[in-house]
């Protein structure tokens, strides 16, 4: 397994052994120190599953153990403080799943219970709180899998209802009224997979259509890139849209969203296994 953050990588071999390479100005490549490494170092061993966003990392051991290191400027990293890290520190046990955010952070335990910390500024991590930066793990509430983008958040339950906290600034979550959502709210039902980008949200519903687009639209197929601005999406994108096309594969979908541009850009993607049976893994 692979996961990229800003400009360093993670890698999961066969055997459960972490290697990561790239900047390290945050410690995120988990090493001890802050020097940049042009070759794959060994970081940890016994591990299940790795995630990296920014300049943070993430790996669960195959004991459920949460490990963070890297930026922690906002709490990210759930060790109860902002010091950046420079190796792997334990954050949590019994962990099933990691969702890392822009500047927050989700995990999923074995209980089904979610949690989330780091930045609580557009309440994106689904509960009001007196401070913008959530230091500790907070329990957000079951769901079936989560996806963090910049400064909003998805949520989507057992019953496969879509919920929606954090900015609506660029509608990305879906409702009309622009601001902040400080609980999670529902978008819609009978979806089966949320992604998260930066400023943008996408739905799949049940038949495995690519259901939704909302927030931001920065790239057209129709304009020059270099003419290529931030825009919202058309007044009809404002909220969800059924697109009424079904496509082959979940690249094939993200590629229509950004038609010309990595389908994975910016996007955290999470399905729901129970009905689609698609594989679940952290987004970089």
């Amino acid at each position: 397994d692979v996961a990229c953050g800003h400009y360093h990588t993670l890698f999961l071999d066969s055997q459960g052994k972490l290697y990561s390479m790239g900047r390290n100005d945050k410690g995120q490549l988990g090493i001890g120190k802050t020097t940049r490494q042009n070759r794959a170092t060994h970081v940890l061993s016994n591990v299940a599953a790795i995630a990296a966003k920014g300049d943070t990392s993430f790996a669960i051991d195959k004991e459920g153990n949460l490990y963070a290191w890297g930026d922690n400027g906002y709490g990210q990293l759930g060790t109860g403080d902002t010091k950046h890290q420079n190796k792997p520190k334990k954050v949590l046990t019994k962990v099933k799943e990691v969702y890392p955010g822009g500047k927050h952070t989700f995990v999923k335990k074995s209980d089904g219970n979610v949690y989330g910390w780091g930045n609580n500024a557009n309440g994106q991590l689904g509960f009001k709180s007196s401070t913008a930066k959530q230091l500790s793990p907070q329990k957000i509430g079951k769901y079936a899998t989560v996806a963090a983008g910049t400064a909003h958040s998805l949520f989507l339950d057992e019953n496969n209802v879509a919920y929606g906290a954090g900015s609506n600034h660029q509608y990305q979550l879906g409702f009309s009224k622009k601001g902040n959502v400080a609980k999670p709210t529902v978008v819609k039902k009978a979806i089966s997979a949320i992604y998260a980008g930066d400023k943008n949200s996408v739905l799949i519903d049940m038949q495995g259509k690519y259901y939704h687009i909302m927030g931001t639209n920065q790239y057209t197929a129709e304009e020059p890139r270099e003419k290529r601005a931030k825009r919202e999406l058309p007044v009809g994108h404002k909220t969800v849209v059924n697109l009424g096309v079904k496509y082959g594969s979940i690249e094939s979908a993200l590629s229509a969203l950004e038609p010309d541009a990595n389908p994975y850009r910016g996007l955290s993607m999470a399905s729901n296994v129970a009905t689609q049976g698609w594989e679940v893994k952290p987004a970089a």
